[in-house]
């Protein structure tokens, strides 16, 4: 089975780079966030064309507002409803198990993500980073023996995507909690212009 590792890594890092960037307040500056967020729109169209699982699970998370805080994560509901509609209709085989596949994966991440949120509310904490250096660890053990799970052969490309996409954003996620925390003592970054 071919792989996709570099543009999912990719997506991952830039959703990430991009809500930093805003929550974080790392800059300011409109070309740079405008352009993050065209990298965003192109790798999720790229990575989820003809891969039903991602561009539903993207659709689910942007309709019911997971991690939404600005209108551009509103306005992926558009991207990835038409890519959905389009990858459902070139299916020929298991639509309602990856509907129903989907719907558990979102399930999971929407689980993890409100337990996250409040055993963790600050931005930026020693334990954060540790919990998401432990994900990370898990996402990368997962990715390493998909072939040895016993997931059907249809699923498994969508699967190992969505952990490569988990290990860019982790791996940023990180980095910049890391150099946050250590770095700065603690304190958030000032805004500025990049």
């Amino acid at each position: 089975m071919s792989r996709q590792i570099g543009p999912p890594i990719l997506l991952g890092a830039l959703i990430k780079l991009y809500d930093d960037a805003i929550d974080m307040k790392l800059t300011s500056n409109q070309v740079i966030l405008q352009s993050l967020s065209s990298l965003i729109v192109l790798f999720i169209t790229w990575i989820a064309m003809n891969d039903f699982y991602l561009s539903f699970a993207c659709f689910i998370l942007s309709l019911f507002e997971s991690g939404i805080d600005t209108p551009f994560w509103k306005s992926l509901i558009a991207v990835t409803g038409v890519l959905t509609v389009i990858n459902f209709f070139n299916e020929e085989d298991h639509r309602f198990i990856h509907i129903l596949f989907s719907l558990m994966a979102v399930g999971g991440i929407l689980l993890l993500a409100f337990i996250e949120t409040h055993l963790f509310p600050e931005e930026v904490s020693a334990k954060k980073i540790g919990v998401r250096f432990l994900f990370l660890i898990a996402f990368i053990f997962g990715a390493c023996i998909f072939d040895l799970l016993p997931l059907p052969e249809y699923s498994k490309m969508s699967l190992y995507k969505a952990c490569m996409i988990m290990i860019g954003y982790l791996t940023i996620s990180i980095g910049i909690m890391g150099f946050s925390q250590f770095t700065l003592k603690g304190q958030p970054p000032q805004p500025r212009e990049l």
